[in-house]
């Protein structure tokens, strides 16, 4: 049997800003250019796996990398999802253009609202097949396949968080 013994560091970081919980690290030089980083907050972990060039240590690489990077090794999870909210906002801004003197705009406002709370549910795989009316006549028939508003994921937001106030940390 062989054993290897690799340098490990641990931290606990409490009090930072826009995470409530303490963040435990666990930075491990596992080789010249390959770490792995643990990390656990909010009562989840995330394991990413790093090889890099250069004989620098894991915590320098991870603190010189964009935060982006570092979240596609902790997930495979989107950083942006559909922005209902947003395109709520378009479709009442081609409504008001178009509906200037009319009185059911307060009536299309309505259901537009009740539109935007309904596609809470959907996924970008799951709307081609949601039919809506309003969607069709102010975003056209293939609504789904234009750009939607983009937003950060609260997922992206929270690990973002968690890995700049590593990043400051170390």
């Amino acid at each position: 049997m062989q054993t290897i013994e690799t340098p490990v560091t641990k931290l606990t970081i409490t009090d930072a800003k826009n995470v409530s919980d303490p963040i435990h690290v666990i930075f491990e030089d596992i080789q010249k250019g390959v770490g792995l980083v643990t990390i656990t907050n909010y009562g989840k972990a995330w394991v990413g796996f790093f090889q890099y060039s250069g004989s620098k240590c894991i915590r320098q690489h991870f603190k010189n990398t964009r935060v982006e990077s570092i979240y596609r090794r902790f997930t495979n999870e989107p950083k942006e999802v559909n922005d209902y909210e947003a395109l709520g906002v378009l479709i009442k801004e081609r409504i008001s253009k178009k509906y200037i003197d009319e009185d059911n705009i307060e009536d299309l406002f309505e259901k537009t609202d009740e539109l935007v709370e309904e596609l809470q549910d959907f996924t970008n795989e799951t709307l081609i097949y949601y039919e809506n009316d309003l969607l069709n006549n102010h975003l056209g028939d293939e609504w789904y396949l234009t750009n939607l508003p983009q937003k950060n994921s609260s997922l992206y937001r929270q690990i973002k968080n968690i890995i700049l106030a590593i990043k400051e940390a170390i």
